[in-house]
């Protein structure tokens, strides 16, 4: 990630590692299409790396292949996995844990957390090593530079096994719905003009929870946990932009699909499906 962003803030940790394991689970939307393309892909893996981890997704992930490994740059994140995992029967019943579970059993597979381990690690580390042939990278790009996100692709074509699977989440821009234009149309609420908090694909979302806390402190309330009002800042993509990405890096796009879920359900999301080639 470019220097500039860190200082910003743009993958700031300090909501991920103070928040509570329900609370940040149950900001997420979960759909049983998005686990249904996570099926596809990873049913065959033998060992599936995440970037970025938390209880979220995570009975999918150790349930699907043979083995799970998820890496993320906040303790607090690694914290709530491990929780999951020892405590994970009083969830059971407990959205959105309950639709993965559910899925699960659907599928007749046996839920299990044996097989997971955890890493404070970033996505790709120097020393990864070959073994893994699944990649994970949910709600992951909108919190780097356009430059880590290539890496990360990059690293994943080098480092996966011949036809593993990637599969990979982006909020695009330039649709009526796309993230950027929702978050727009929030700070027109409060008469807030987007030049002054979308710049760049960058939404600055603390200079508008700022704006709006000043503004209406009533719409702030209203619109916290929707919007994500706590975080730093995140970014949108255009989809030729990514795609260009996997051709340059030499990954095979395999399908791509609007999958509303994730952080912001409410938003234009692509789900990405892709091969690794040697």
């Amino acid at each position: 990630m470019e220097e500039k962003d860190r200082k910003e803030g743009l993958a700031s940790g300090e909501f991920y590692d103070n928040v509570g394991l329900l609370e940040e689970a149950q900001r997420y939307q979960t759909s049983e299409r998005f686990l249904e393309i996570l099926h596809t892909n990873f049913y065959s893996s033998d060992y599936l790396l995440s970037a970025g981890t938390g209880p979220r997704l995570l009975a999918t992930c150790c349930s699907v292949p043979r083995l799970y490994c998820g890496r993320d740059i906040n303790p607090g994140s690694i914290h709530r996995a491990k929780e999951f995992v020892r405590d994970w029967k009083k969830y059971r019943d407990v959205e959105p844990f309950k639709t993965e579970f559910d899925f699960l059993e659907k599928k007749k597979l046996e839920i299990r957390f044996d097989n997971a381990g955890f890493s404070l690690k970033e996505a790709f580390p120097k020393t990864m090593d070959s073994s893994a042939d699944g990649y994970l990278a949910s709600e992951l790009f909108l919190h780097m530079s356009p430059e880590e996100v290539k890496i990360t692709l990059q690293e994943a074509q080098r480092t996966l096994y011949n036809s593993g699977r990637v599969v990979f989440t982006v909020y695009p821009t330039g649709k009526e719905d796309s993230l950027d234009k929702q978050f727009a149309n929030l700070a027109g609420l409060a008469k807030i003009e987007r030049k002054s908090i979308i710049k760049d694909g960058v939404i600055n979302i603390q200079s508008l929870a700022r704006k709006i806390k000043s503004k209406n402190p009533q719409l702030y309330e209203d619109n916290k946990k929707r919007f994500w009002l706590d975080l730093q800042k995140i970014r949108v993509f255009q989809e030729s932009q990514i795609e260009k990405m996997c051709k340059d890096v030499g990954l095979l796009l395999m399908d791509k699909e609007d999958v509303r879920c994730g952080m912001f359900p409410f938003a234009y999301r692509l789900v990405y499906s892709a091969q690794v080639i040697k």
